[in-house]
């Protein structure tokens, strides 16, 4: 027996995100079109309706009662449809979580700690996904994320943050044999430079300047595109890298690095832990999320 009415499943997709934003800009913006096919497809839809779901007047949209009302259960229509369909795509069972993260923060911060997690909720089955930016990342292949934003979360990302910023030099112990240098002296010595990362994280020709220093220019750098690497580099004694406050601290705790300077530097961001708003989030994913603010306070 075949299913009937059914309305254009692509349009419902267009209607849901011009009835979230109300607005066809923004719509067309979260979407990746522009406004004019998010006009079409609402229409197309009005049409096989067969009664508005906005008024129009002098380019601004109302939602009608009736459209008011589509929007709902269509909105929750989708969540369950993106839930069913990221829980194939992930292919684990209903007591599972999967995390996304960055190379550095998996190795340096996650990596360390996920035992414990593991311990506290032993049927959680855990699958870790490394992808250096979140903005390229499907929302349908993770449950819940820990990146660094410096200003506002992405739209169809909800958050909390974690970690504020504070971002320091750090360097072996034996590097400065335990002196700490003001900035401008770190200049003539071998920097660890990341490139390639993630374009908000701060670099190091940001950190000299909010630290005071106005033309920096360093002669001696090794660069890499994996941080994680840059980090082992230094705890080897072959330079100073920029670090996260929390997310280095296994390595000041194991006594492999040291600050190499008392100056620090932010932009005001921060590492949140985030989930997407298209999805329900599953009890795996608040889990985590108390877990982590827990070990963190």
């Amino acid at each position: 027996m075949s299913i009937s009415p059914l309305p254009p499943l692509a349009s419902l997709v267009y209607f849901d995100a011009a009835a979230r934003h109300g607005n066809l800009s923004k719509a067309a913006t979260e979407l990746g079109v522009t406004p004019s096919a998010v006009s079409r497809q609402v229409m197309h839809l009005e049409e096989f309706l067969g009664r508005p779901l906005f008024v129009r007047k002098k380019g601004r949209m109302a939602m009608t009662p009736a459209g008011q009302q589509y929007a709902e259960q269509v909105h929750a229509l989708l969540i369950d449809c993106a839930d069913f369909t990221g829980k194939q795509m992930k292919s684990n069972g209903s007591h599972s979580l999967t995390i996304a993260c960055a190379a550095g923060t998996c190795t340096l911060w996650l990596g360390p700690r996920i035992r414990l997690f593991q311990a506290a909720y032993p049927d959680i089955k855990v699958r870790i996904i490394v992808h250096e930016s979140v903005r390229n990342l499907s929302t349908a292949t993770f449950d819940v994320a820990i990146y660094y934003f410096r200003e506002s979360l992405l739209p169809y990302l909800a958050g909390e943050k974690i970690i504020d910023e504070r971002v320091h030099a750090y360097c072996a112990p034996e590097y400065l044999d335990g002196a700490k240098l003001a900035p401008h002296m770190l200049l003539d010595k071998t920097l660890l430079v990341a490139e390639d990362q993630q374009l908000q994280w701060m670099q190091w020709c940001d950190w000299f300047k909010l630290c005071g220093v106005s033309t920096p220019k360093y002669q001696y750098a090794t660069i890499s595109n994996h941080y994680p690497i840059l980090a082992q580099m230094a705890t080897q004694g072959q330079g100073i890298v920029l670090g996260w406050e929390k997310m280095i601290d296994s390595l000041v705790h194991d006594g492999k690095l040291v600050k190499a300077s008392d100056a620090y530097a932010s932009y005001g961001g921060g590492y949140y832990v985030v989930w997407p708003t298209t999805r329900r989030q599953c009890m795996a994913s608040r889990l985590f999320k108390e877990w982590v603010q827990s070990i963190l306070t």
